[in-house]
């Protein structure tokens, strides 16, 4: 495997673990706020939205994050996998910036002779 494919594995990991994490401490908060209420709160809760929120809808918006961090890392990897090095761009502009000097001064020559 190449170090690319262990990062992006690396890089996976610890972005579904830390949406997991983040889901988890919503839906218990959340809990923790519904069942901490005093208890005439209770006589008149909506007992099916609740268990909707942390059921469906916390996990529904979590994996909209994770999809949106995971479209970010692909965007900046591809992004970076386009750039050439810097050593590398300064060697290659060396030579077409010294051939494109020696055309010049090609023309210039055959041009003073005609």
């Amino acid at each position: 495997m190449s170090s690319k494919t262990l990062y992006l594995l690396l890089l996976a990991y610890k972005q579904n673990r830390f949406i997991a994490r983040a889901r988890n401490d919503m839906i218990s908060r959340v809990m923790r706020e519904f069942l901490n209420r005093p208890y005439e709160e209770y006589l008149g809760a909506d007992i099916p939205t609740v268990f909707r929120i942390t059921d469906g809808d916390i996990p529904h918006t979590f994996s909209l994050v994770l999809a949106l961090l995971q479209l970010m890392t692909e965007c900046v990897v591809s992004l970076s996998g386009d750039l050439p090095d810097s050593g590398q761009l300064a060697d290659d502009a060396a030579p077409h910036a010294g051939s494109r000097s020696f055309d010049l001064v090609e023309r210039q020559s055959s041009q003073e002779k005609n």
